[in-house]
């Protein structure tokens, strides 16, 4: 089996025409969000605009205007054209805002993996072109419509234009700068890094940084008008969220942990021996490519991060995008010393682990793409949607099993109406006392509450209760004692009553 190849255009374009499949599929199934601020900060902003949200309503980050709306407003002008176009299902327009997010990441992975094998900087290429589409989770963050997501893809197009050998236009990279830091404004980090990069090691003039950074501060103005008119008044929202972030202290503080979280996050979210293999990879890539432009992306991306107490694994999504190029590099390393000290045992312990990773790489994928994201809460809420939206019904829940609250809140954007709820505090709690003659009733509990009580369970038999819904299909729980790509807490479970 031979990964070294210096061009497959045909391998390519085979790798590509199979990810537009399974990102469309994942696309499909993966109704919900991975983080809140996927939902509550994007689409129950749009919600204000639709006419289905209130202000007060929403999160306290509206309230302090720290947010941009140019990700809120893209939403809306797309829900608007569905709605145009006759596709009137909320949860079907969220489908085409995620699917527009793969067109995305297929059109920004594809020119930047093109560029790289282009300009001969791997000699890996098959192993590379691969998991540029599909390293475990990239499928699934790629298409969510997420700023993390949406910042990393933007700034990905222009990093492919600096990396080929003729000047790009400075006014085009100042555009996608612009716009990647409009989704993100974390992704200022990386920006500085790059400009650096353009500075130093390019050796461009000043002149042609000047041309980036006009065209960049032209995004953002425009950005300044759509925020205006999304916020009521004039509101520069870049500095509201600095400002309020380093300055405020009456602003809610989240968890905070020590520096140097991260590298434990990277390694439980690869698996640790890919995590630490990715670590290693990383640790050699910025050693040996110090003027790499990736390597000036990502060092000040962690070191800012690293620094800012409160960290998330999502945080780092903006970087996901350059991990294949960077364990690429890393191995072409150690096939040179494997040639020089191991020869065939060194190669088949390498094929070995490589069958291992391609095994769990394929779950990961597999198990995101028929599977609602996140806590999944929101995929039970579209089952509820899609099979009973004739009826009127009653939904009898446990404590954190409703699927219109997975974060605590309502989720007004996706709420329908023809609904009322009770809460039962355990599944032994249940009784006919819950029961609506006039509406169809309905059970959703956790698989934890099964865990937690399996004695309870004969009272279901005793209430006519039948199983009708799981969130996740039976291959998935099969494997998940031996790895677990989910919560059993996240697994919800529709019961209806035999009648």
């Amino acid at each position: 089996m031979t990964l070294n190849k210096t061009s497959e255009p045909l391998f390519h374009r085979i790798i590509l025409s199979l990810a537009v499949i399974i990102y469309g599929i994942t696309a499909w199934n993966s109704h919900g969000f991975f983080y809140p601020d996927e939902h509550y900060q994007v689409l129950e902003f749009v919600g204000l605009k639709l006419g289905i949200n209130e202000p007060w309503n929403l999160s306290w980050e509206y309230h302090e205007q720290i947010r941009s709306s140019v990700q809120p407003a893209l939403a809306y002008v797309i829900i608007q054209l569905c709605n145009c176009l006759g596709l009137n299902d909320i949860y079907d327009q969220v489908v085409v805002l995620r699917l527009l997010t793969a067109v995305l990441a297929l059109l920004s992975v594809s020119f930047f993996v093109k560029t790289v094998l282009t300009n001969n900087y791997i000699k890996q290429s098959r192993l590379y072109i691969f998991l540029s589409y599909f390293l475990l989770f990239i499928p699934f963050l790629s298409v969510r419509f997420a700023a993390e997501t949406w910042g990393g893809l933007l700034l990905l197009i222009p990093t492919a234009f600096l990396l080929q050998k003729n000047q790009p236009n400075p006014f085009i990279i100042g555009l996608l700068f612009g716009l990647s830091f409009v989704f993100r404004f974390q992704m200022a980090i990386s920006i500085v890094g790059i400009l650096l990069w353009i500075y130093i090691i390019r050796k461009e003039n000043l002149n042609y940084l000047f041309k980036i950074c006009i065209s960049g501060l032209l995004v953002v103005s425009l950005a300044t008008c759509i925020d205006a008119w999304f916020y009521g008044e004039f509101v520069f929202t870049p500095w509201q969220y600095f400002s309020a972030t380093l300055f405020d202290n009456d602003l809610p503080r989240f968890h905070e942990t020590p520096f140097y979280r991260y590298p434990i996050d990277i390694i439980i979210a690869f698996t640790p021996l890919l995590g630490l293999f990715v670590l290693i990879g990383a640790g050699y890539f910025f050693l040996k490519q110090n003027k790499n432009i990736v390597t000036w992306i990502i060092i000040p991306f962690l070191a800012i991060h690293s620094l800012v107490p409160h960290k998330e694994i999502r945080f780092l999504i903006p970087i996901l995008f350059y991990v294949p190029l960077i364990v690429c590099v890393f191995i072409d390393k150690l096939n040179e010393l494997n040639n020089v000290k191991l020869g065939d045992i060194g190669k088949w312990i390498g094929q070995l682990l490589l069958v291992v990773f391609l095994i769990v790489n394929a779950y990961v994928i597999y198990g995101n793409s028929i599977k609602a994201a996140g806590r999944s809460k929101i995929g039970m809420a579209h089952y509820i949607h899609n099979n009973y939206k004739d009826k009127k019904i009653n939904i009898i829940h446990t404590a954190h099993a409703n699927p219109y609250q997975p974060w605590g809140a309502d989720i007004r954007f996706y709420l329908d109406t023809n609904y009322i709820t009770h809460q039962v505090n355990t599944i032994c709690n249940i009784n006919r006392s819950y029961l609506v003659d006039s509406l169809h009733n309905i059970l959703v509990i956790r698989q934890s509450d099964l865990e937690l009580y399996p004695s309870c369970l004969k009272h279901f038999e005793a209430l006519n209760l039948k199983l009708e819904k799981q969130l996740f299909a039976a291959p998935l729980l099969a494997i998940h004692p031996y790895y677990q790509l989910f919560e059993s807490d996240k697994n919800l479970m529709l019961y209806s009553w035999n009648k």
